[in-house]
């Protein structure tokens, strides 16, 4: 696999329930482990959401095949966390292209 010089090192965390005090079930997110992985930026967007401007930046990020990475899964990088929104299978089973989607705004509550 030629996919260049992986020399990101990401978390990858996955959504996982527990029940609350009430008996409600509640996402919790779970590590999986760190992986390292190539980034190219793919640049940003601007949408309005609930009367609101919201900026969207795109990443994508190439790595190892893995079956545990899904667009269930999001990654923290350099303190960023980015929630997966595609992923690209590169040749078989050799890599993977993530396409990654984060807000750029002060009111994101993560």
């Amino acid at each position: 696999m030629n996919i260049g010089k992986m020399d990101r090192l990401v978390e990858v965390q996955t959504s996982t329930s527990t029940p609350d005090s009430f008996g409600q079930s509640v996402p919790v997110w779970t590590t999986l482990g760190k992986r390292w992985m190539q980034r190219e930026e793919a640049g940003g967007a601007e949408s309005v959401q609930a009367g609101e401007l919201v900026a969207i930046n795109k990443v994508y990020y190439l790595t190892r095949w893995e079956p545990a990475l899904t667009a269930r899964v999001r990654l923290i990088d350099n303190g960023q966390t980015y929630d997966i929104s595609h992923v690209a299978e590169i040749g078989r089973r050799a890599g993977l292209k993530l396409t990654a989607l984060t807000r750029n705004d002060a009111a994101d509550a993560r």
